[in-house]
This record gives C-alpha cells, structure tokens and sequence, in this order.
C-alpha cells in the first residue's frame, strides 16, 4: 500500500477530543483520522450511488411490490407514521414536508396529476405560504419539466424547479405567521 503524508491543521480543541477518543478506543491517532475519513468518503459515495439509484428507479413497480408486502398483517405498535409525516393519497407514498416556504411572487403551478396527463393550472398568489422539499426532488421531471411538488393543504401541487425556487423563500413556521 503506498502511503503519503499530508499536513492537517485542526483546532486545538477538535485535536484534543480526537486524541481523548483514539486513546479510548486503543488506536493510533493517525489510524483515527484514516478511518474517520474513509467513513466520509464511504458516506458521501453511498449518497451519490442511491441518488443514482433512485433516479432510474420505477416508482409504480416498486408501489406494487410494497403494496403486496404484509398484505394481511396488523399494524405492529410503532408502525404509526410521524407527525410531519403526509401521505399523498393518489400514490399511497408517504412524503415527509419538511420546510416550509413563503411565495413571494406568483407561481404558475399544477395540480399533481398523472405524468402525461394534461396540465390543470393551479397558480399561487404571492404571500402564500406552502410546504415543500425542494431537495427530494431535485432531478425528477414531470411532464417535461423538473419539479417541486408542494401542499398548503390536503392537496398536492407541482411547479417548475426553477420557478418555485426564485419566487419562494423558506421560512420557520413561526416566521410565517407573522409574514
């Protein structure tokens, strides 16, 4: 195995907590900060692969084979979904909201029908305040387009990735009662 060296400037404060945990756990501070940073690029490789992953993947098959997963068997206890949990009923598919967002300029949207299917405008107004998770969705195009798909109530709304991002600005919930 060919080695090299690198010099690597830390705080004093995180070379301390590193030298308290090698000795801990019996290593070598050097052999520490080896696997420490084969555990970020292990990390780092393995999102890219299951973003890879997931965009070739083909969501109606994969409904089907979880829809027939325990068919027939209760809910265990502890099966209940979170809170910030929503399921989109269309799909069945539990969607986690996770920021929400303040409109501040118009939005042309849609409502969220199947790919193909003509559009149904559903524009925002400006000073509407949604729920989105733009990252979950970033790289899926719908219809021609990519996507943000977005609620502020029991239904589900797409727009254009682009669009919604220039016209909408994230806020905490607190923030958004007082927008």
């Amino acid at each position: 195995m060919k080695k090299s060296n690198f010099a690597l400037r830390l705080q004093p404060s995180l070379i301390e907590e590193a030298r308290e945990i090698a000795k801990a756990e019996g290593v070598a501070l050097n052999q520490f900060i080896n696997v420490a940073v084969a555990e970020k690029v292990a990390a780092i490789r393995a999102r890219a692969w299951i973003a890879d992953r997931a965009r070739s993947a083909n969501l109606p098959q994969a409904l089907e084979i979880l829809q027939r997963a325990g068919s027939g068997n209760p809910p265990m206890e502890g099966d209940e979904l979170p809170s910030h949990v929503r399921i989109d009923s269309r799909m069945n598919v539990r969607i986690d909201v996770r920021r929400t967002f303040l409109i501040e300029q118009p939005v042309h949207a849609y409502k969220d029908t199947e790919e193909g299917s003509p559009l149904i405008p559903s524009d925002l107004a400006a000073g509407q305040i949604v729920h989105a998770d733009p990252d979950y969705w970033k790289g899926i195009r719908w219809n021609g387009f990519e996507v943000v798909k977005f609620t502020f109530g029991p239904e589900w709304l797409c727009a254009r990735r682009e669009e919604f991002l220039s016209a909408a600005r994230p806020v905490k919930d607190t923030q958004a009662i007082s927008a």
